[in-house]
């Protein structure tokens, strides 16, 4: 390494230390989030995320131009993950807890102004900012629907709807209760197979970037060395290296499965989130039953206020965040007039199955409709995280699989021509 070379490496982890020390210290002179944010505040936080940001891509550049560009590229894809799934945790968590802390001041009858701005007081960054923003949106009177589905709040999705169904039930409490427990739906999915996701993604990262490794840099040698000794490589050798010998190709694939992964995982991590709340063509039969338990929450919450359904439905005909169960709940509210219950044109739309129509029948008939309707949400989710489950631990399985064969298929490739090669030089 030249004293250049050094000098420039220095200078980026300088950079980005400078950053990270920037952040220190406007924590430590800034600890309370203010709404409006202080211009010095911002003025500290711009400078130290830029800073932070060009020593990290000047260090990546600096190591793509000395080591080649596949192991930058791995480590940043690798922290790109990680981040993203830092992202969604803290995001789901945030909007959790603040569902929660909403909901227990409607239960006990506080001022949500005074609550959000005291839970501002113990937290910093965009979330404190978002519930400062929030209560000054309360203290000015706006309605907590319109309140609820500003831009750049920090509710999921599921807020402005379970804003609507209290307006429609009185039970602000119980609507905010039902939204916080169709957050839950994903967490049993993650805590028994959240490792093997992890372990699975980081074997479709460092995998190709292996082979690549091999194809660009070994390969070529490899050949030189088996032509000076006048061996003919095995075909199965040849047709491996013949990917890496053409050095396009093996770029265009390594980028396009690259890109792949991290669309995969940047739609996952966002709808995860609440940020986006469409679904990817095909996926709808794997989240609906999701969808439809949170249906069966809301209702149940206005159902128990002795409110009638059908106002409820339209509007969640109209707010719903998901795209497919809107449509379906616009079939609902049209079968609405043909339909005896109201649960009946849930069934003929699809939200709830036959089974379960029927036992929300017999249960509005004995009076406990809003019992059945939470029982029932519950065992439609349970029944949906199996299928989940079920569903991942076969894709792993068969991950698995393949990987295996692929690189049985590499050590064959790679290590067969040694035993020519030794069996020429002996002869």
């Amino acid at each position: 390494m030249t004293s250049s070379q050094l000098f420039a490496i220095t200078a980026s982890a300088s950079l980005m230390l400078a950053g990270c020390a920037i952040a220190v210290t406007r924590r430590l002179l800034f600890p309370r989030t203010q709404y409006p944010e202080n211009a010095v505040s911002w003025l500290l936080r711009f400078a130290g995320a830029l800073l932070a940001f060009c020593g990290c891509v000047s260090l990546l550049v600096l190591i793509a131009g000395g080591q080649g560009a596949v192991a930058p590229t791995m480590l940043l894809l690798i922290a790109i993950f990680a981040t993203v799934l830092w992202f969604v945790w803290r995001r789901r968590g945030q909007q959790e807890t603040l569902l929660r802390v909403l909901g227990l001041a409607a239960t006990n009858s506080l001022p949500l102004a005074n609550v959000t701005w005291a839970l501002s007081q113990d937290v910093d960054g965009w979330f404190g900012r978002t519930c400062v923003r929030l209560g000054c949106l309360f203290a000015e009177g706006m309605p907590l629907r319109e309140a609820f589905d500003q831009p750049g709040s920090m509710l999921p999705p599921y807020a402005p709807l379970a804003a609507a169904v209290a307006e429609r039930s009185g039970d602000l409490a119980g609507s905010l209760a039902a939204a916080s427990s169709s957050l839950a739906f994903s967490r049993p999915v993650w805590r028994s197979r959240g490792g093997r996701i992890w372990q699975v993604t980081l074997l479709g990262i460092v995998g190709p970037a292996v082979i690549a490794k091999v194809l660009f840099e070994i390969a070529p040698s490899y050949v030189k060395i088996f032509q000076d000794f006048d061996v003919e490589l095995p075909a199965v050798t040849k047709s491996f290296f013949s990917i890496g010998m053409s050095g396009w190709r093996a770029a265009v694939w390594l980028s396009l499965w690259w890109s792949a992964a991290a669309a995969a995982v940047l739609v996952a991590a966002l709808s995860h989130s609440g940020v986006w709340t469409g679904t990817l063509p095909g996926f709808n039969w794997l989240l609906r039953p999701f969808h439809g338990a949170a249906v069966l929450r809301l209702l149940a919450v206005v159902v128990r206020a002795g409110r009638p359904i059908e106002p409820v439905l339209l509007d969640m005909a109209e707010t719903y965040p998901q795209r497919d169960m809107r449509i379906r709940l616009d079939v609902a509210v049209a079968n609405l007039n043909r339909a005896e219950l109201p649960i009946e044109s849930l069934r003929v739309a699809g939200v709830v199955s036959a089974t379960d129509a029927e036992l929300l029948a017999a249960a509005a008939k004995a009076g406990n409709l809003a019992w059945a309707m939470e029982e029932i949400a519950a065992t439609i989710e349970r029944r949906a995280q199996y299928r989940l489950i079920g569903l991942l631990d076969a894709a792993m399985t068969c991950l698995v699989v393949a990987a295996g064969v692929f690189v049985g298929f590499v050590a064959v490739a790679c290590l067969s021509p040694l035993a020519t090669l030794i069996q020429h030089l002996s002869a």
